[in-house]
């Protein structure tokens, strides 16, 4: 598309969240004369934009800044910021997005206790965290159900994959937390590299340190050649939150499979057996069976797939006559203990 003239295009539009700052620039290469527009929200609800007007390429401190944010609140919604008692709280501090406006649904169709958990006394709540600085622009910290909680410490994995994405050897990165028995949490960043680039994991964590507060800093460091993406392009980061669910997605990407299968890949790690772990140093404890079979569509080609699914787990795992992928298992109790043969 670089080689067609795009001089006439005037106005492109993002939604949904922050653009990495690469991108940006890809896009105004791209489109010299367009200006850029994000609109963010949610299905139920618009809340805020940052306008042409905002995306300026000064370089400046304040500009980079703003380019950062999801904007300020638009002419017909309110935003407020506020915490677990719906109370708003002051400029700066992290909470809940809320926004009111007529713009706002009704409610879920015949969905009523769905609708009263998002709606309440007007309020549209989603569960997007962020804050709103001084100059009253709005800043994503992460969904409420992504939020590491460290020793009692929230950190913001928005905050610091903005660090990690600022570091030149770096394309993308996604940061997740992972269990601890000392601190309940530790932040895990996984990352991509760009191309021709390597880092280690510990100059990762170093360049962190730096640039953050020392809880805030990742503990760990998972290196993938991609990061898994729904159809509209946002990670999805419970594909991320165990080494099984890794692995299989790196060996995917490997084999070709890509975003496309990202959902499938998945599903398979939803399925790693606990009473593996001893055997297989990949799995994490605590990965628990939840359905006694699994039916999954082929893969045409993929043979070395279909051996690595055979090697994990044995003859649990067959294909069909008719391509399809098909894995029971044991069901296996909170402690890890088989209780009872639930192969079909």
């Amino acid at each position: 598309i670089l080689k067609r003239d795009m001089s006439s295009v005037r106005l492109v539009m993002y939604v949904g969240s922050p653009m990495p700052r690469q991108w940006i620039d890809y896009l105004w290469e791209m489109f010299p004369n367009a200006g850029l527009w994000n609109s963010f929200g949610a299905t139920e609800g618009l809340s805020c934009s940052l306008l042409p007007v905002d995306h300026r390429r000064d370089g400046s401190e304040e500009s980079e800044k703003r380019l950062r944010s999801v904007g300020r609140d638009y002419v017909h919604c309110e935003v407020r910021i506020v915490d677990d008692k719906d109370n708003e709280l002051p400029r700066g501090q992290v909470g809940e997005v809320a926004t009111r406006s007529q713009a706002v649904m009704e409610g879920y169709w015949k969905q009523p206790q769905m609708t009263a958990e998002v709606l309440r006394n007007g309020w549209l709540h989603v569960g997007d965290m962020g804050y709103m600085d001084e100059d009253g622009y709005f800043f994503l910290a992460g969904r409420a159900t992504d939020m590491i909680i460290r020793g009692g410490e929230n950190i913001s994995p928005e905050e610091v994959e903005e660090v990690l994405d600022s570091h030149p050897c770096i394309e993308e990165c996604a940061v997740i937390g992972v269990p601890d028995e000392e601190w309940g949490e530790e932040p895990r960043a996984i990352v991509c590299c760009k191309a021709g680039k390597s880092l280690s994991a510990d100059e990762v964590i170093e360049y962190c340190r730096e640039r953050l507060a020392s809880y805030k800093r990742p503990r760990s460091v998972v290196f993938v050649d991609e990061l898994p993406r729904n159809p509209v392009g946002k990670v999805l980061k419970r594909l991320l939150r165990t080494k099984a669910a890794l692995v299989l997605l790196e060996l995917g990407f490997q084999l070709g499979l890509g975003n496309a299968h990202a959902e499938f890949l998945g599903l398979l790690s939803d399925q790693l057996l606990v009473d593996h772990a001893p055997k297989h140093a990949l799995f994490d404890p605590g990965l628990y069976a939840r359905r006694k079979l699994v039916v999954l569509p082929p893969i045409p080609g993929h043979v070395a797939f279909h051996l690595l699914l055979e090697f994990l787990f044995g003859d649990r795992f067959s294909v069909d006559p008719g391509g399809d992928l098909r894995l029971g298992y044991t069901r296996l109790t909170a402690n890890g203990k088989d209780t009872q043969a639930q192969d079909e």
